[in-house]
């Protein structure tokens, strides 16, 4: 798998109290385009990188089931912050902001913990065993102390929203 990351970026990028926050565009391997919300903390100790479903990018390119490409995008946008890219935990995160069928459940989030092996040049591509699903309530999601997606997003100027709805 090859992953445009030439074409990586994150628009617009913040630092902020926890690391660092912004939306994470990437050319996915079919060559279509996708976004999410990509967080950097170091709050944990070591560097942690939560990748947010936003309903604003397109259904057919989501960052999960599959998360090495939007990971090895959201590495070549933080190397030079993090040079050792083994030393990251991988977080997806979905909640109301993600797909309209959870509008209808907006108190619920999910956190997945992805175990990634890096190659030398990019993330290669999971297995679903690979996904950690955390259990509602698990409290490692609360050591991260991110703040809101909403907040963020409304912070980066971006409105999640999809013209089709």
């Amino acid at each position: 798998m090859q992953t445009t990351t030439s074409m990586a970026h994150c628009d617009p990028k913040q630092e902020t109290e926890y690391g660092i926050a912004g939306i994470l565009h990437w050319q996915q391997p079919s060559g279509h385009q996708a976004h999410c919300l990509m967080r950097l903390t170091l709050k944990t100790g070591a560097p942690v990188v939560v990748l947010s479903e936003l309903i604003s990018s397109p259904d057919e390119h989501p960052v999960m089931p599959e998360t090495a490409p939007s990971a090895t995008a959201a590495y070549s946008v933080i190397r030079d912050q993090i040079p050792d890219p083994t030393a990251i935990t991988w977080i997806t995160h979905l909640g109301p902001f993600s797909t309209p069928d959870t509008l209808l459940t907006p108190d619920i989030e999910g956190f997945s913990r992805i175990h990634l092996q890096w190659n030398g040049s990019e993330f290669e591509r999971e297995e679903i065993a690979d996904h950690e699903n955390l259990p509602l309530g698990d409290p490692y999601p609360l050591t991260l102390a991110l703040a809101p997606v909403g907040a963020v997003l409304q912070q980066l100027g971006w409105r999640n929203w999809r013209d089709e709805w």
